[in-house]
C-alpha cells in the first residue's frame, strides 16, 4: 500500500486528484492549504504538514500547486496560504514529495517553476508533473 500525503490547493483540479486517490483505496491523508479562489482564509498550514507528515511518515506526498500572483511570487506578499519553499524541502527528508503543475506550460507559470527549481539544484521537489 502506498501512502500519499495529498496537499490540495484551491477546489477544482486538485479535487479530482484526491477522489481519484481515494478511489483506489491507498490510504492518504488531505491537507487542504489555501481555501476557495475568493475565500479569505489565507493561514499558512506548514507547521500542519510538517507535523502530520512526521507522525504518520507517507511513501509520498503530492502537492497541486496553484498559480501565485507576481507579489507572492517576488516576496513582496506573504505566500496567502501556500506553503513555503523551506516546507518542501523539509518534507523531503520524510518522503519524496510530487510537484502536480496544471497548465505548467502557460507561460505565467515560467517564474514560479523557476524558482521551485531552486536554481537548477532542484531543492523543492524530487519530480514535476505538469498536466495540461
Amino acid at each position: 500500500m502506498t501512502k500519499a500525503l495529498l496537499l490540495a490547493g484551491r477546489p477544482g483540479g486538485s479535487d479530482l486528484i484526491v477522489e481519484s486517490w481515494k478511489a483506489t483505496g491507498e490510504p492518504c491523508k488531505v491537507v487542504r492549504f489555501e481555501e476557495g479562489f475568493h475565500e479569505r482564509d489565507r493561514r499558512q498550514h506548514d507547521d500542519e504538514i510538517l507535523a502530520l507528515a512526521k507522525d504518520w511518515q507517507p511513501d509520498v506526498a503530492v502537492y497541486m500547486s496553484v498559480n501565485l500572483r507576481p507579489e507572492q511570487i517576488d516576496g513582496r506578499q506573504p505566500h496567502a496560504g501556500v506553503p513555503h519553499d523551506e516546507t518542501f524541502k523539509a518534507l523531503r527528508d520524510v518522503c519524496p514529495v510530487v510537484h502536480l503543475c496544471f497548465d505548467g506550460v502557460n507561460p505565467e507559470w515560467a517564474p514560479l517553476l523557476s524558482r521551485y527549481l531552486c536554481g537548477g539544484r532542484g531543492e523543492c521537489f524530487d519530480l514535476h508533473v505538469n498536466v495540461d
